[in-house]
Order: C-alpha cells, then sequence, then structure tokens
C-alpha cells in the first residue's frame, strides 16, 4: 500500500496562518484585476504614464509582500494600517525612497483600496486611520516676466521640437493643464460659454471637470498647430488631439536649453507651468482660490493651496490697499 505524500511546505504553513486559501482572495490579484481595468481606459480618460507607475507599484508590493511576510500574496482583508505602516517603512528603509516617492505608491495602494471598499470586497477603507505623508516644499513656479521671455525667443533660436516644447510649456502656463492633460486635449473641450471660449475637461489623473477660459494666447497655439500632425502622436486622429506635443522627457530636456537661453537660473520642468498658471496668472491677479481650485480641477481648497503660493508682489500690492485704511486708526490711551 503505498504512502500518501502529506509533505506541507513552509508556504502552505504560512497561507493558512494568513488566511489565503484561493487566489481571488490575494491583494495582488486584486491589484493585477484594478490595473487591467485601469488598462481598459488608457487613451480615454486614464494616461499610459499612469499606467506604467502602477505596474512598477505592482513590482514593488510584490517584493515588499516577499520580504516582509515571505508570502507571494496575501489576503485583501489583510490589508489594514499595519500593513501601509509596514510598506511605508519598507520604502524608506529598504528602497531608500524618498518622501514623495513613497507617498505616490501608498496614493495608488489608497486608490486600489477605496475602489474595492465601493465594490464591497473589503469592509474597512484602512486609508480612513493613516495620512500619507509628503514633503510639499515650495511650490516651482516662474514670474510673468520669465514667462514673457520665454515667448518672445524667436524661431530662430530653437531647433525642431524645441519650439513645440516652448508652445506646449506657455499652453500650460495659461491653461494650468497638466501635461497629460495637454496631450488629451480635444476640439470636444472647447466651449464657448457667457461670451468666451473655455476648456471644460475632465483631468486624466482624478476625472475631476476643470473649467478654465481660454486665453487669447492659448487659443492662438491652438489655432498655430491646428492640423499639424507629427510623429509626436501616438493617436493620429480620429481621436482628435489638438496639440502635438513631444514626450514628456524630450519636453523637460528642450526646456532647459530654454531656461539658458532666457537666463532663467531655475530648472525648468513641465509641471511648473501648472504652478505657474496657479501662483502668478491668476492667484497673483487677485482671483479668488476658489476659482482657482475649480480650473484646476481640484476637490479640495488644501490641494490647491500647495500650488498657490502668493508672490511678494502679490503681497505688497495687498498692503498698498490696506495701509489707507490702517492710517485711519490711532492709538489712543
Amino acid at each position: 500500500m503505498g504512502k500518501l505524500n502529506n509533505t506541507v511546505t513552509a508556504e502552505q504553513i504560512r497561507e493558512l496562518v494568513f488566511g489565503l486559501n484561493s487566489e481571488s482572495q490575494g491583494l495582488l490579484h486584486h491589484t493585477d484585476e484594478y490595473i487591467n481595468r485601469f488598462r481598459e481606459r488608457v487613451g480615454i480618460d486614464r494616461s499610459e504614464r499612469r499606467l506604467k507607475c502602477l505596474l512598477l507599484f505592482r513590482k514593488h508590493l510584490a517584493k515588499f509582500l516577499r520580504h516582509r511576510y515571505h508570502v507571494d500574496d496575501i489576503p485583501v482583508q489583510k490589508a489594514d494600517t499595519a500593513l501601509i505602516k509596514d510598506l511605508e517603512e519598507y520604502f524608506a528603509k529598504e528602497k531608500g525612497f524618498k518622501l514623495n516617492t513613497s507617498a505616490g505608491y501608498l496614493t495608488m495602494l489608497a486608490s486600489l483600496l477605496k475602489d474595492l471598499h465601493k465594490r464591497h470586497i473589503i469592509d474597512i477603507y484602512p486609508f480612513i486611520a493613516h495620512s500619507i505623508r509628503w514633503d510639499v516644499g515650495t511650490p516651482r513656479y516662474i514670474t510673468r516676466e520669465e514667462v514673457n521671455r520665454i515667448a518672445a525667443l524667436s524661431d530662430n533660436e530653437l531647433q525642431g521640437y524645441e519650439q513645440v516644447s516652448r508652445d506646449m510649456f506657455l499652453f500650460s502656463c495659461y491653461t494650468g493643464l497638466s501635461y497629460t492633460d495637454v496631450y488629451h486635449l480635444t476640439a470636444e473641450h472647447i466651449i464657448h460659454e457667457s461670451g468666451m471660449n473655455w476648456i471644460r475637461k475632465p483631468r486624466i489623473k482624478t476625472g475631476n471637470i476643470c473649467h478654465i477660459p481660454l486665453l487669447p494666447e492659448a487659443s492662438a497655439i491652438i489655432e498655430r498647430y491646428r492640423g499639424f500632425h507629427t510623429r509626436a502622436f501616438r493617436h493620429e486622429p480620429p481621436k482628435g488631439y489638438l496639440l502635438p506635443i513631444p514626450g514628456c522627457d524630450t519636453v523637460n530636456i528642450h526646456l532647459k536649453k530654454i531656461a539658458r537661453l532666457c537666463g532663467i537660473t531655475k530648472t525648468l520642468t513641465f509641471h511648473m507651468a501648472r504652478h505657474t498658471f496657479a501662483s502668478q496668472m491668476t492667484l497673483s491677479e487677485g482671483v479668488s482660490i476658489e476659482s482657482v481650485s475649480k480650473m484646476l480641477g481640484h476637490s479640495q481648497i488644501k490641494t490647491t493651496q500647495v500650488y498657490a503660493e502668493t508672490s511678494p508682489e502679490r503681497v505688497f500690492r495687498d498692503v498698498e490697499k490696506i495701509t489707507p485704511l490702517i492710517a485711519q486708526y490711532r492709538l489712543t490711551n
């Protein structure tokens, strides 16, 4: 009579302890499902760049589970605040990530778990009891005078796609749109309302609606590139994207040269244009933070406040307004 093979592996014991007895229970399993659903929306209302970040997050998550718990997967119900803190520590100590890199990956985990909570796969959303820490730092923007210097560059000073990169950066300065939202801008997002043209589109990152006045400078850039198709487009019409923006890394390389030509000592990146719109084009001109928040597509004012560093010039102008009022008051004994 043959012997039954009753060998129990360490992996089986760990899975028994963690309660993982089917693939469908696993956090990584649900991560893969989430990524697959995200992939189906790329080019519609989700970006390919974000998809790449999610795939990298999935790789880090799998390595974390192996390193910390010595398992290939973990029941999704075990994704609690303790796991979040362990993952945060793993990113800091084992991977050596900077705070904002860790925060970016934790935000992806938060989005995944929020989705699972909405679909009643998990009972508790663990990030309710855990705040993601960011190193806010100083918002980086350029001044209006520096924007004008960039706009004043002649075509002879820029080669090939450098002029396109310059114009796409300026378009973001005039609209506050992020790189991926500039990339996905179509004619359907331009509407006429209250006697003027507006950009009204959902943000690719969050789905929140941006409602932005289309300034003449931004409108002129759209007209300049109307019908202009280059290899910078990954999707030719019928997608109908309006602006031929090169890859983000390419744009940032071009911006370094543009900064040198304009005598700008800051390290220009495309995302600085969004900060510039918030700080210099709107708030410094007296636009309320509530209106700016609506333009940027933020769901919370506190998010806008990160972008909204008021320039010293605005502070001086505001002080000048109240100085006559203050002068009316006299101290009395």
